[in-house]
């Protein structure tokens, strides 16, 4: 986990990353609630996002009323970053039963390190601000911006170290060393799905 130099040796090298398509998908999610008393109804989902290892070639969210038979599509709400969709549901009957629909299609990809001669020209495609925001963005759960957090990084070195020589880490040395910590340390468990980073730790 520490062994600096061997890290270097294995990572401080040209690399270039590799894009497989691995299978294409079609996923249905859907849900039925039986509703009282109600006259307006909105439901808001995020609208999926395409990034390296997906690409989202087809998305829909509508509701179906069983009690009336109408079907009502979704409206696209822009937001800063990745939109969101948005159903409305007005003058519904005082009972009614609805289903909710969204129908995702896309294809997923793997992607590898291949070493490449230090002349030969590679073609990269930056990240986005979308999986940027995606990836980073705090939440209930990924509590990165708390002060417990930030302990956390600080007690276990979770962040690039600089040497004794004045150099730093690289990135590729310094996301290695977080997956062996990773990988050692927390084992994943779908009953434990819904921890915190920190919590997850203490788990193992």
């Amino acid at each position: 986990l520490n062994d600096h130099e061997l890290h270097k040796k294995m990572w401080n090298r040209r690399w270039k990353v590799n894009r497989e398509y691995k299978f294409s998908f079609k996923y249905t999610a859907k849900r039925t609630y039986d509703i009282e008393g109600v006259d307006s109804l909105s439901i808001y989902i995020h609208k999926p996002q395409s990034m390296q290892t997906q690409h989202i070639r087809s998305s829909t969210f509508e509701l179906h009323c069983e009690t009336t038979g109408r079907i009502i599509k979704s409206i696209e709400i822009p937001t800063n970053l990745y939109p969101c969709y948005k159903v409305q549901y007005d003058n519904m009957p005082p009972s009614s039963r609805v289903t909710i629909y969204h129908i995702t299609e896309g294809d997923m990809f793997s992607n590898a390190l291949e070493e490449v001669d230090k002349d030969e020209y590679i073609e990269y495609t930056p990240i986005t601000e979308q999986e940027i925001f995606i990836y980073t963005n705090p939440d209930n759960l990924c509590d990165h911006d708390s002060e417990e957090f930030g302990r956390f990084i600080k007690k276990h070195r979770l962040e690039p170290i600089v040497f004794s020589d004045g150099t730093k880490e690289s990135i590729i040395c310094f996301c290695y060393r977080i997956s062996l910590f990773i990988k050692k340390h927390m084992t994943y468990s779908s009953q434990h799905g819904t921890q915190k980073a920190v919590k997850c730790y203490e788990t193992g």
